[in-house]
């Protein structure tokens, strides 16, 4: 897994500093938002790289650890540059104009795991091991018993 951004041990104890530091590397701020409409698409988050911001689409969900998760799987195609490596971006015909747009795409990478889906998850794996808070219960206990 060739990584494109190397995130000192600092930057990945929180998603923000995770975020800044790809920010700070990339030389433009990342949005991240939610979106109703990537439901049922079958994609739970979509990374859409411009030259003046890099949207992050995230599917709506109650569970803040799931929410983190899609948010990183995101944020490590960028780390991984994976907007720089032709086999890994989805060409459309014209350019994104709204949300229309951003749905077709969304539902054209939903379609099966390739290595840079598999890179990313893993990746995103790695930050949520190093930002999750460290205690004797299991990451997930306190989401799920509350």
């Amino acid at each position: 897994m060739r990584v494109e951004i190397e995130l000192s041990a600092k930057a990945r104890q929180s998603l923000d500093g995770i975020v800044a530091a790809i920010e700070h590397h990339r030389g433009r701020p990342i949005k991240i938002s939610e979106k109703d409409w990537l439901v049922g698409t079958g994609a739970t988050g979509l990374w859409l790289p411009f030259p003046d911001v890099d949207d992050v689409l995230i599917m709506p969900t109650p569970s803040a650890l799931y929410r983190t998760q899609i948010t990183l799987h995101e944020l490590a195609h960028m780390i991984l540059g994976h907007d720089k490596i032709a086999d890994a971006i989805i060409t459309l015909t014209g350019p994104f104009i709204g949300e229309n747009a951003a749905r077709q795409h969304a539902l054209a990478r939903s379609s099966g795991r390739n290595e840079y889906e598999l890179a990313a998850e893993k990746l995103a794996d790695e930050l949520a091991a190093d930002i999750r808070p460290q205690s004797s219960e299991p990451g997930w206990f306190a989401e799920v018993m509350g």
